[in-house]
């Protein structure tokens, strides 16, 4: 009777077959690499969304801001004479004299373009902070302060300049030194918050 042997060294050999991975495009066959690039690549997303959504929120309040001076004279003074209404009842019962009226409406009108532009230098300068942290270097937080400024003011200067084509509205210089001097307030503000936080995480 004559019994079939498999040659000496053929079982090693399929054990080496079993142990071996298949690699197709770079990629193991049984897909366990495949598994942990998966997981790696979530922190590269979620890093992204991390880049992206301060973007977001500049451009959002950049819309704000023009629909606002997209209001015509009419528009805009009723929304100012609201604030001042209210303010008026909560601050002097009494009423005040209208000579005083009018120049208190001024300065709700100025007071809007500067929260307005505190509120754009602190979402800009936010996200150059982001930003410049993601991409590593040095001199992060002057980087986003110049950055931030010249940003800020070149938006003012084209909101005025939409002004000019709105009925009733006009450009103004003092109205882009306000703007720019809230932006300036914002991002201060804002990267001594980033700065002081930074300081703690490094502790």
């Amino acid at each position: 009777m004559k019994v079939n042997q498999l040659p000496i060294g053929d079982e090693h050999s399929d054990n080496k077959k079993e142990d071996r991975t298949v690699v197709k495009d770079g990629n193991p066959a049984d897909g366990t690499i495949k598994d942990d690039a998966a997981a790696k690549d979530v922190k590269p997303a979620a890093g992204r969304w991390r880049l992206i959504l301060p973007w977001c929120a500049v451009l959002l309040w950049m819309v704000v801001v023009f629909l606002f001076s997209a209001d015509n004279m009419d528009e805009s003074a009723k929304k100012s004479n609201a604030l001042f209404a209210f303010l008026e009842a909560l601050l002097f019962e009494d009423g005040i004299a209208q000579d005083v009226g009018g120049s208190l409406r001024f300065l709700v009108r100025k007071f809007g373009h500067l929260t307005e532009f505190f509120t754009l230098g602190a979402l800009v300068s936010n996200a150059w902070v982001v930003t410049l942290t993601h991409r590593g270097g040095s001199r992060t937080f002057p980087k986003s302060f110049w950055r931030s400024v010249a940003l800020c003011t070149f938006y003012a200067m084209t909101d005025e300049f939409h002004q000019l084509f709105v009925p009733g509205r006009v450009a103004s210089p003092i109205d882009v030194g306000i703007d720019a001097a809230g932006a300036i307030l914002g991002i201060i503000i804002l990267l001594v918050i980033r700065y002081r936080h930074a300081l703690r995480v490094s502790d």
